[in-house]
């Protein structure tokens, strides 16, 4: 790769990693503000910071996780391989957008859509098993 492309990447890894850069030095000085006042409270804070981070960093939803997985590999957008991939599984099938792919990007992103696609069907579920739970607990609350 050369090397203004491999700089470039770089780049990106930074400024997808700015977010959690960002929650872990709120939560330094958060932590340093509690150990001058001993405010309990602040400890809250820091927790929230942490549990923001941790939140940010699976590569299900398109926040700072995915966006890192995605500059990683190089490929720019991940849900649009879900279908080369999940064909190219199929035995004797030969697809030729997954077969582009690096070996190791391909086994990345391959594992990426076989998290991803079973997650996406169980919230769906959920949203559908939900939603007359939901209504009903809507209209109670307008009437």
């Amino acid at each position: 790769m050369p090397d203004h492309l491999q700089e470039l990447r770089r780049g990106r890894l930074r400024t997808d990693l700015g977010g959690l850069y960002f929650n872990a030095i709120a939560a330094l000085v958060t932590f340093g503000a509690w150990w001058y006042s001993r405010w309990d409270a602040l400890l809250l804070l820091i927790a929230a910071q942490l549990l923001q981070m941790v939140r940010q960093l699976p590569p299900m939803i398109r926040f700072d996780g995915y966006h890192v997985l995605s500059d990683l590999t190089g490929v720019p957008d991940l849900f649009h391989q879900i279908g080369p991939i999940l064909r190219s599984l199929v035995p004797g099938r030969h697809e030729p957008k997954a077969r582009r792919l690096k070996l190791w990007v391909r086994v990345v992103v391959t594992l990426w859509v076989l998290l991803v696609v079973p997650l996406m069907l169980l919230s769906a579920l959920i949203a559908v098993v939900a939603l007359p739970r939901l209504i009903a607990t809507d209209r109670k609350s307008v009437v």
